[in-house]
């Protein structure tokens, strides 16, 4: 009686370190009988399941607990695993909150066997990922977004590698370069810059990529007709959470029409200056023919 007391208590107290322990882990936990009706759940599937008590959900299957729709999948994940034996890992799925809000879930379901190694049921796990799908979906509305700009925007954008290697290109960028999508990768947007400024635009970009700065220059673009487009090329650092620089991002803008506004004024600069110095040698001229004839007037 003696042993018999010690082996309950010691059982007793398994039972109390297991259960303190599902009910404190973040993940629910749960098990099924072979009519797939809850016989377990921990404080954490309680709340995944938008309940509040054990009372709600022990006993139940998911025809009781969840919309048809959603019950049926969950239903045959259940008869799969305990007539099987094949576990489901990993799957996301989601449920509904209180207030019909997804919450989305990573489930895992094994099957529960008894001492002779025949399925009695199932142990479930899941995991709540909300956070994680919504920041997943955050980042794809943000992606998407970026791209829809990227593409209607009216100056050409540009990603490169830390040191330099186009990554991306928008279309306006290529319309721009005259050059496509794929030829613009790498060091090959180099081939479309006008030979004269090279150097110049390749030592700029040697020098903002070592020194890790912003890089801004004008230069030109010599598409293959012989159509030159002057633009203004900005690029900045990008970096990421920890301040570390993953490449660059950067914009073209097209300042051709300025550029022939400049040259123009330059030119009528020049013509102005060489007017004024035309006009300037013929009053000097005419100064010394007046001042000739006045002489000779004196003298007479």
């Amino acid at each position: 009686i003696s042993e018999q007391k010690k082996a309950i208590e010691a059982l007793n107290n398994e039972r109390v370190k297991f259960r303190t322990l599902i009910d404190n882990i973040p993940d629910g936990i749960y098990t099924k009988d072979l009519e797939c009706r809850k016989t377990l759940v921990n404080p954490a599937d309680i709340s995944n399941l938008g309940a509040t008590t054990e009372e709600e959900v022990l006993g139940k299957n998911d025809f009781e607990i969840f919309p048809k729709e959603i019950a049926e999948k969950f239903y045959l994940d259940d008869l799969m695993v305990i007539q099987t034996g094949n576990p489901v890992l990993n799957r996301e799925e989601f449920v509904l909150d209180p207030n019909g809000e997804k919450r989305w879930l990573l489930s895992s379901k094994i099957p529960l066997r008894d001492h002779q190694g025949r399925i009695t049921g199932l142990i479930g796990i899941g995991r709540d990922i909300t956070l994680r799908k919504k920041a997943e979906n955050a980042l794809r509305e943000s992606e998407h977004l970026y791209q829809t700009l990227s593409e209607v925007s009216p100056v050409g954008i540009f990603r490169t590698t830390p040191n330099g290697l186009t990554t991306y290109v928008n279309p306006k960028w290529s319309e721009l370069t005259g050059l496509s999508f794929i030829d613009g990768l790498g060091n090959g947007w180099l081939k479309a810059v006008h030979p004269d400024d090279r150097e110049i635009l390749k030592k700029g970009w040697q020098d903002a990529t070592k020194e890790q700065k912003r890089s801004q220059s004008e230069y030109r673009f010599l598409h293959p007709d012989g159509k030159t487009v002057w633009v203004m090329g900005i690029a900045i650092p990008e970096r990421d959470a920890e301040n570390n620089i993953i490449g660059y991002i950067g914009t073209l803008t097209d300042i051709t029409e300025r550029k022939l506004i400049e040259d123009e004024i330059v030119r009528l600069n020049e013509n102005l200056e060489s007017n004024v110095e035309q006009r300037t040698a013929q009053l000097v001229a005419a100064n010394k023919e007046l001042e000739a004839f006045s002489y000779s007037l004196s003298h007479d």
